[in-house]
């Protein structure tokens, strides 16, 4: 034996050295050929290079395991790695699915000339959360609320900058006052109901009826209004411009001329202002401005024979630059309607690209928390919710218990009822998975019962095993009571369900026991959880030695529930690997005390 030992020691010990002479000897390799070897690795081999970097953390780990364990340290590390590399496998398979909405940077899906989406849904989303974060709650200053306070402020400076320059330099016109005074209300109208909205709450509950105000605010934040109330805003500073139009001012000093059409350049510029406003419409205005300002300089004024007043100076000496400044003026018009589309057009794809970008990325979202939901909802179908909790961080999973209670619960005629000649026998095992999933949902109405497995046409059932509920239980001993309802539940259960059979009728035997379990989990693939120990051997022999239509449970249990339960003693019974044992059937639940 000794011998058998040392044998094994000198075996470890030299495995041990090759898998480090191993790694050794990796470490030295180049950046380049590490690389070269993972990827032909995932191509060509079964196994993953050892000379990884977090491979060379796990080969020390892997040793001192399999040494607890008594493995082969090469065949151990192995396994890990190879566990590892499936896992980066199903990762790669998932970023190439997702790599399919990188052209969305490259090719987005938008119209190239109208810069509308393609997608009609998409458009419509798009209008649609324009007004929805109008109404956000929450506050950043990305927030179209608060975007379209600094606008309104802008077209306020921008416009307040212009009527004084107008007022300065040409003589107010009564248009031009009445014009004034009308934009300025406009401005405040706009400006208080914005910072109405800051300073007040838009949305309500469903049992409340909204506020004038909030229905006004809804109102303007939809797409159409908003647009229009925006081309209002956004027009302001050049209509203040044409609204002090005069030719007689321009045709005796030309000068006057340039200072006014500097002016109208600073309106049309304004144009890029409210980038929220759709691009089409901010410079469909912006050239109709321009095309208007040429027409009536061309049409109604005449700069050929510049004249002026008696009393005023003379001209200064030089050129007067007689019918050359209109094409000046247009060429500069031009362009500058030109850098105006630009503008637009390039802040409308901003908006738009941002917005499927953000959209894709909701949607990938909720699509991994639908496939994670989905993941955890099947991982809960095959080990319990406590368990599955500790599988997620460690690989293995075993735990002792003490008090668990195990209930065995067998249609003991249903090889009787199958008849496999007719139709392979499948209608058969359709009948006993619907009494099965009656017996499932038996499960909802019991919090700390849990389902161990079905073994042909056994139920098998166990309370107590999760620590959280124990802890929380008031009394101690309320997942017995629990497992013992329960298991009454299941007589009623095939009494219902045999109403609906003719003639036959599924006898059910049930066996119950409590005391120290084992649990764990089994298995790398295909977890497989259950339980261990001599409770769940006597709960069985339980049932097996138990009577049709009977509850049978041992001496120590009856004491343990008579405060919830009445018994009948059953006598002594022969059990396998117990001897003579004292049993008990269930009589009937004591009225008033229940656990439940």
């Amino acid at each position: 034996m000794s011998s058998f030992n040392s044998r094994k020691d000198s075996g470890i010990r030299s495995r041990r050295s090759s898998i480090q002479a191993e790694i050794g000897v990796l470490n030295g390799m180049r950046p380049g050929d590490l690389l070269s070897h993972r990827v032909s690795g995932y191509c060509t081999s079964s196994q993953s290079s050892l000379a990884e970097p977090s491979n060379t953390e796990m080969a020390p780990l892997a040793v001192e395991e399999a040494d607890l364990l008594g493995q082969d340290p090469a065949h151990l590390l192995s396994m890990q790695l190879m566990q590892r590399k499936l896992s980066d496998l199903e990762m790669i398979k998932c970023v190439q699915q997702m790599s399919s909405h990188s052209n969305y940077f490259i090719n987005p899906p938008i119209d190239r000339l109208t810069l509308f989406y393609q997608d009609p849904v998409f458009e419509r989303m798009y209008r649609h959360q324009h007004a929805r974060r109008h109404h956000s709650a929450t506050n950043a200053l990305s927030l179209p609320k608060y975007n379209t306070l600094v606008d309104t402020a802008v077209a306020s400076l921008v416009f307040a900058v212009l009527a004084t320059s107008l007022l300065c330099t040409f003589a107010p016109r009564p248009g031009w006052v009445a014009f004034c005074v009308l934009a300025v209300l406009w401005l405040l109208l706009m400006q208080t109901l914005i910072w109405l909205r800051l300073t007040s709450t838009v949305t309500r509950h469903a049992d409340q009826q909204p506020t004038r105000f909030a229905l006004v605010y809804t109102w303007y934040t939809r797409w159409y209004p908003f647009h229009a109330v925006g081309a209002t805003l956004v027009s302001l500073p050049a209509g203040a411009v044409f609204a002090n139009w005069s030719c007689e001012s321009f045709e005796r000093d030309w000068r006057c001329g340039e200072l006014y059409f500097l002016m109208l350049f600073v309106g049309l510029i304004h144009y890029c202002n409210f980038t929220q406003l759709n691009c089409w419409m901010k410079s469909m205005l912006a050239t109709l401005s321009a095309a208007v300002v040429a027409v009536m300089v061309y049409a109604l004024c005449d700069f050929s024979h510049p004249t002026t007043d008696v009393g005023t100076a003379p001209p200064p000496a030089g050129p007067q630059r007689p019918g050359v400044f209109p094409a000046d003026l247009v060429v500069g018009m031009v362009l500058l309607v030109a850098l105006v589309w630009i503008l637009n057009r390039e802040f409308e794809i901003s908006y738009r690209l941002g917005f499927c970008v953000n959209l894709m990325a909701a949607r990938d979202k909720a699509e991994v928390q639908r496939l994670e939901g989905q993941a955890d909802w099947l991982l809960h179908q095959i080990i319990p919710v406590h368990v599955a909790d500790v599988i997620k961080t460690k690989a293995k999973y075993s735990e002792n218990h003490h008090d668990v209670a195990v209930v065995f619960a067998s249609i003991i005629n249903f090889n009787a009822l199958y008849d496999e000649t007719y139709h392979g026998g499948r209608e058969y095992l359709r009948v006993l998975n619907e009494i099965i999933g009656d017996m499932d949902d038996l499960l909802k109405k019991y919090p700390s019962v849990e389902k161990i497995k079905t073994i042909g046409s056994t139920y098998m059932a166990a309370s107590g095993l999760d620590p959280s509920q124990r802890r929380d239980a008031n009394p101690p001993d309320e997942h017995l009571v629990q497992l013992m309802e329960f298991a009454m539940d299941l007589q009623k259960a095939v009494d219902a369900f045999n109403a609906s059979l003719f003639e036959f009728e599924m006898e059910l035997r049930i066996g119950y026991n409590f005391g120290d379990v084992t649990a764990g989990v089994i298995g790398t693939t295909k977890l497989y959880y259950d339980i261990w120990g001599d409770t769940v051997n006597t709960a069985s022999r339980m049932d097996s030695t138990g009577v049709p239509g009977r509850i049978q449970t041992t001496q120590s249990c009856a004491e343990a529930l008579d405060a919830y339960f009445e018994f009948e003693r059953r006598g002594e019974v022969f059990v396998k690997g117990k001897d003579n044992m004292v049993t008990y059937f269930l009589k009937a639940r004591r009225s008033g005390n229940t656990a439940s």
